[in-house]
C-alpha cells in the first residue's frame, strides 16, 4: 500500500522512483513525501489523480501555478480548497473550477464572486438587470 511510505526513511521519502510508485497505489502518499517530490508536477499529478485532495500536500508554487491548477480545476472544481489564496481570486481559475461543480463557488474569494465570467460560469447573466 502506498500509505507505507509514512514508515519509509527520508532518503527513499525523498526517491522520486519510489514516491511515484506510491503515489501511483494511494495519492495520498504524496503527505509522506519530501520537498523536492512535493514540487514534481507529473508525480503531483498521478497523486490527484488517485486522490484529489492530495492537492493539499503539493508545493506552495505548484499551488499557486495557474497552469498546473488549471487543468485541474476543469477535472475536479471542489479542488479550488486546496490552491493559493491568490488563485481562488484569478476569474479564469474559479470559473473552470464553478463550471466543472457549482459548489467550488463557495470556495472562491469574495473579491471574484461578482466577476462576470464567474456569474457566466453559473448561468447567470451579469448584464440583465
Amino acid at each position: 500500500e502506498g500509505d507505507a511510505l509514512q514508515y519509509a526513511c527520508e532518503q527513499l521519502r525523498d526517491d522520486h522512483e519510489v514516491a511515484m510508485t506510491a503515489v501511483c497505489r494511494s495519492g495520498r502518499a504524496l503527505g509522506y513525501t519530501s520537498a523536492s517530490v512535493r514540487s514534481d508536477p507529473v508525480l503531483v499529478c498521478t497523486a490527484v489523480r488517485q486522490h484529489g485532495p492530495a492537492l493539499q500536500y503539493a508545493s506552495e508554487a505548484l499551488r499557486a501555478d495557474r497552469d498546473f491548477v488549471l487543468p485541474l480545476m476543469e477535472q475536479d472544481g471542489t479542488l479550488l480548497k486546496f490552491v493559493a489564496d491568490s488563485l481562488k481570486a484569478d476569474a479564469v481559475v474559479v470559473s473552470a473550477a464553478v463550471m466543472q461543480n457549482r459548489n467550488a463557488y463557495k470556495l472562491a474569494a469574495k473579491s471574484v464572486k461578482s466577476h462576470p465570467a464567474v456569474l457566466k460560469a453559473l448561468g447567470i447573466d451579469s448584464d440583465s438587470d
